[in-house]
């Protein structure tokens, strides 16, 4: 498959809305109508990287690039929001979110926080990422947050 990464523009939220309801079946923002989640979609993408992924130009996948911290030369990144229609659109979204993160750092940490029920565990770790920890009953009650994480370098 071909696929182009690419930064988000405000344009895209309108579809990102479809997609994220498509993707997130339960979700404490994305349940909501386009427009309570559309300004919340706007903010994030004024102060955080984000990147979609395109396919025959339709727009199939999004992940959001926010640095949580940063101490001298390490950085700590969270990757937030990501979603695929395809698996295979993953690792390429991945590697431009990872590119965009090293570049700033001499080391980088990345962390991932995933509900059980999103189907991308096998390939987060396909692509080198690391279960880190479970915490059971974080999103709601029987429905555990699995964080993940990868360290870069520069």
């Amino acid at each position: 498959m071909n696929f182009h990464v690419r930064e988000a523009k405000h344009s895209d939220l309108p579809a990102l809305c479809l997609l994220f309801k498509q993707y997130y079946p339960v979700h404490n923002i994305f349940d909501g109508e386009e427009c309570e989640v559309i300004p919340y979609l706007s903010a994030q993408i004024k102060k955080n990287k984000s990147l979609v992924i395109e396919h025959k130009g339709k727009m199939i996948g999004f992940i959001l690039v926010k640095c949580v911290s940063k101490n001298l030369s390490h950085y700590l990144w969270q990757f937030k929001h990501v979603c695929v229609k395809y698996r295979e659109a993953l690792t390429p979204l991945l590697g431009a979110a990872e590119d965009y993160a090293s570049m700033h750092g001499d080391t980088n940490k990345v962390e991932l926080l995933i509900s059980q029920s999103e189907p991308l565990k096998k390939t987060f770790m396909e692509n080198g990422y690391d279960h880190e920890a479970t915490l059971r009953h974080h999103y709601r009650f029987n429905e555990s947050m699995f964080m993940f994480g990868k360290f870069l370098r520069s």
